[in-house]
Parts: C-alpha cells; sequence; structure tokens
C-alpha cells in the first residue's frame, strides 16, 4: 500500500514545475454510511491558473456500515484521489469549486464493502472561503461511484489549506506604482502603457487616481498579477484605449482586482457598465472600495 501511495504522490508533485502556486490541506471527512468516528486525509493542489488544478488527496473512511438483506456489511477503507478542479470566484472571499477524477482503494478491511485496488471515479463540489493571502478554509463533499455493496457513497469534508509559491518575480515589481497623496494602503499597478500614461498625467496634475471610498466596476480578482494583467490587456484590446474606458489593477484585501475608472457612487458605475456591455458581453460586478 505504501508504494502505491507513494508513486501517486510522486506523479502530482511532479506537475510542481508547471504550476503557478500549490496548495496543502488537512482534512476531516465524514462519510454518509460512517457508524463511529470520521476520518482524516490531506489534499495537494498544483494551480496552473487561476480556474485550474490537478489535486491529490488521501482519505481515510472509517467504520462504515452497510445493510444489506438485513446483515449489516460493516468495514473502513483508505484511498486516494486524483484528478482535476475548475474553480470561479463568487466575490472577494468566496470561490466554487468543482472537481472530477479517480479514486483508488489502498486498503480495506472488508472486501465485500470494497475491494483493494479497485479504480472508481469521483465527483466533488466544495466551498473555499479565503481568510487571507495564504490561508483558506473549504468546506464541500465527495461522491465515490465504487462497486461492490458500497456502491455510489457520499462525504462531507472540512479542510484548513495553505496555498504557496511565487506568483511574481523581480521585473514586475518594478511596475508598481504607489500614490503618495493621498496615502492609501492599496497598490496601482498600471495595466497597459495607455494606464502608465494615465497615471503619470494624474501625478504630474497632482491629481491622483481615488483607489479607494469609490464605486468601481470589478472584472475580476485574482492571486496572481500575472493573470490580472492579462485580463487587463484583453479587455483594453476590446474596449479601446480613452478616458472612459480606463482601466487599473490594484492589490486590495490579498488580491489583485481589475477595476474600472472610479465612480462617485453605485448608479453611475451601474450606467457605465450598461452602456459597454450594450457593445461587449463582459461579466462583473459593481464594488466600492474603502479603507
Amino acid at each position: 500500500m505504501r508504494d502505491k501511495f507513494i508513486v501517486l504522490l510522486l506523479t502530482n508533485i511532479c506537475f510542481c514545475c508547471f504550476a503557478n502556486q500549490q496548495t496543502f490541506g488537512m482534512f476531516v471527512n465524514y462519510h454518509l454510511q460512517q457508524a463511529d468516528k470520521p476520518g482524516l486525509g490531506f489534499v495537494f493542489k498544483n494551480h496552473f491558473s487561476d480556474s485550474l488544478a490537478l489535486e491529490f488527496s488521501y482519505i481515510q473512511n472509517q467504520d462504515i456500515s452497510i445493510e444489506q438483506n438485513k446483515l449489516n456489511v460493516v468495514g473502513s477503507f483508505d484511498a486516494s484521489l486524483l484528478g482535476l478542479a475548475v474553480s470561479r470566484q463568487y466575490n472577494d472571499f468566496i470561490t466554487v469549486n468543482l472537481g472530477a477524477g479517480v479514486s483508488y482503494t489502498l486498503n480495506s478491511t472488508n472486501a465485500d464493502l470494497i475491494t483493494d485496488n479497485s479504480i472508481a471515479p469521483y465527483f466533488k463540489f466544495s466551498a473555499d472561503y479565503q481568510v487571507n493571502g495564504n490561508f483558506s478554509l473549504e468546506f464541500g463533499q465527495i461522491s465515490q461511484f465504487s462497486t461492490n455493496v458500497l456502491d455510489t457513497n457520499h462525504g462531507l469534508f472540512f479542510s484548513f489549506n495553505y496555498k504557496f509559491g511565487d506568483v511574481t518575480n523581480a521585473s514586475n515589481k518594478q511596475t508598481v506604482v504607489h500614490i503618495e497623496s493621498p496615502p492609501k494602503k492599496a497598490e496601482v499597478i498600471p495595466s497597459t502603457k495607455s494606464s502608465v500614461l494615465e497615471l503619470g498625467k494624474r501625478r504630474k496634475s497632482k491629481t491622483p487616481l481615488q483607489i479607494e471610498n469609490a464605486w468601481f466596476y470589478q472584472f475580476g480578482a485574482f492571486s496572481s498579477r500575472n493573470n490580472a494583467l492579462s485580463l487587463a490587456l484583453k479587455l483594453e484590446d476590446q474596449l479601446g484605449v480613452n478616458k472612459n474606458t480606463q482601466l487599473s489593477v490594484i492589490f486590495h484585501n490579498n488580491l489583485y482586482k481589475l477595476l474600472s475608472k472610479p465612480f462617485p457612487n453605485k448608479l453611475s458605475a451601474k450606467s457605465w457598465y450598461k452602456t459597454v456591455n450594450e457593445r461587449f458581453n463582459i461579466n462583473g460586478f459593481v464594488v466600492f472600495i474603502s479603507e
């Protein structure tokens, strides 16, 4: 069992060199057919982007009890899961995840319940709450479509995750522009050459871009700065370059946010988006950013 586990874990680790970030998490697993104590497990994810990750999990399923022909089939089993997960950010703090892959049974105490070395597909759904830039809490469900007596089965899990990895480099940091007057917590990062010129004009005129205490239209929020800048370039190509469509990337609440120009109130921000959306199908929402 140990050799099988190591091979599966090394398979996922090999993808680290292709990933932007990694996540390691420890979780408690509650199988819906269990009779007593919950199982434990861990997950290791390689994030290739903000929306795609390869994940490896190890799960204990303990004291499972299923009634068949008026008899209880009891047992425990350990499984490793390898699959892909896609994510979509709901707001600044919550991300929704969908995953699918294959489950491999490493060890079973009852072959009638589930046999050793059996392979079955699984489906995973979860929601992730971002505590800060590195730590998050995740709650979700895993459904495994096994054979034997276990058949299709479900479990709930609660995980504490730590995300790590370098998403910026020294050359990228040179493009960060700090607004000095009035002082603000957020950092304005010019998304394109046009944004750099616009910011330069504002600084010379002593009217710096107001990035807080204002309404914006937010096109996206990313843990990776490069992903935010990439979307900014695509949108600027769509919208064109002018004062009305000026875009900015700011670092706020541990995320890189792609924003429209600031607006004095929510109504004007919605009105601006309505005008833009009549020509372009662009998703996002109105936000208020304050200190």
